[in-house]
């Protein structure tokens, strides 16, 4: 098999998946729903956030366009409901949709990764689409590890 970024960024979004879902399942389950703050979002908010995000990626990046259909209010309505799910279920989410973006982006053309999309975020390429997903996975891991800090504070 030929060694593309698309196969590279592939095989690293199903890695970060797994270390983001090890993450939270690493947290206290008191802490999972938990918050630092009225303005802080939950652990289990932030993985919502990821399968939702993995899930439209995978359809930009397949159809080169943003889903007509998804605003912020159905990413708010679609964010309540998964976050009620208990964690397994939701992980099992994100690993679905994670799969499915990384098979998607191991099959794009290399001609298909500088179409440009209009997002309501601004133009971005089909590679930025792809980058994003792998990049948003890691920050929240990072957040979600922080979360496990202060766990062990207070």
């Amino acid at each position: 098999m030929k060694n593309t970024i698309q196969s590279y960024l592939a095989d690293r979004l199903v890695l970060r998946s797994a270390e983001l879902i090890k993450a939270i399942e690493a947290l206290p389950e008191d802490r999972q729903n938990w918050k630092a703050s009225d303005e802080s979002r939950t652990g289990t908010d932030m993985l919502a956030e990821c399968v939702l995000n993995n899930g439209v990626a995978e359809q930009v990046v397949s159809t080169h366009a943003w889903p007509a259909d998804y605003s912020m209010d159905s990413y708010n309505q679609e964010t309540k409901s998964l976050v009620t799910l208990p964690l397994g279920e939701l992980t099992s989410k994100l690993h679905a949709a994670t799969s499915a973006l990384a098979h998607t982006i191991e099959n794009t053309p290399d001609a298909a990764l500088d179409v440009v999309v209009t997002t309501p975020f601004g133009e971005l390429t089909v590679t930025d689409i792809m980058t994003y997903a792998f990049w948003n996975m890691g920050y929240h891991e990072g957040q979600i590890n922080y979360i496990a800090t202060l766990s062990k504070v207070g």
